[in-house]
């Protein structure tokens, strides 16, 4: 629950203690390094979030045919382990972040969220989180291209409109008075609804904790 709560270092003990209790061999134990490395970089440690991912990178490497798929501790695999885009985004490596969260719509969304009408959630928050990464690169146009294709999703659940709204602060944030910045927030806005609301200019930086 640390770990979904958002409360760092309690979520970095608990995912190394875990990894002490599991197989190597075995999903859970490369999730739990996954999650370590995402908690490290709410921490803000550079170092160590390589560190981690290093090791979730071998132990996905070393798993068996089968043991990624079904149960609770079951773990979707891409060309990075999970979590790596929004570990760089909290650690401020944007473009690193972008190359990441393309890498899952091409293993995951290859057809868009026309092709994954069971996970609609899944394609919006990742579409998204690479709206924050462009975002921190001042790819405005791009990153509205991308937070539009996740507010078109069908369905938008809590997860996606609170992200949706962090994606808004920080296109607020990055240039308040930009076309894109409008465009998006109008949409924002409705979509999560309040309409008739008047941005503020003064915004916190948005925080990360999905994929």
């Amino acid at each position: 629950m640390a770990f979904y709560d958002r409360r760092a270092a309690d979520a970095t003990a608990h995912a190394y203690r875990g990894q002490a209790m599991t197989r190597t061999s075995s999903a859970v134990h490369a999730k739990l390094l996954s999650q370590e490395m995402h908690s490290r970089a709410m921490l803000g440690n550079a170092q160590r979030v390589a560190d981690a991912r290093r090791r979730a990178e071998c132990a996905i490497a070393a798993l068996p045919v089968g043991a990624t798929r079904g149960g609770a501790f079951s773990i979707s695999l891409a060309e990075d382990p999970p979590y790596t885009a929004t570990s760089m985004l909290l650690l401020g490596q944007h473009r690193q972040a972008e190359t990441a969260t393309h890498r899952v719509l091409t293993a995951f969304y290859p057809h868009g969220g026309a092709g994954c009408p069971e996970n609609p959630s899944g394609y919006a928050r990742t579409q998204l989180i690479l709206g924050m990464a462009l975002t921190g690169q001042g790819k405005l146009d791009q990153a509205h291209a991308a937070g539009s294709a996740a507010l078109d999703s069908p369905r938008p659940v809590w997860p996606v409109v609170a992200l949706a709204g962090r994606l808004d602060q920080a296109l607020v944030q990055a240039s308040a008075n930009a076309p894109e910045t409008r465009d998006y927030h109008q949409r924002y806005l409705t979509i999560s609804g309040q309409p008739g609301r008047t941005r503020s200019m003064s915004v916190r930086a948005p925080s990360v904790t999905s994929r």
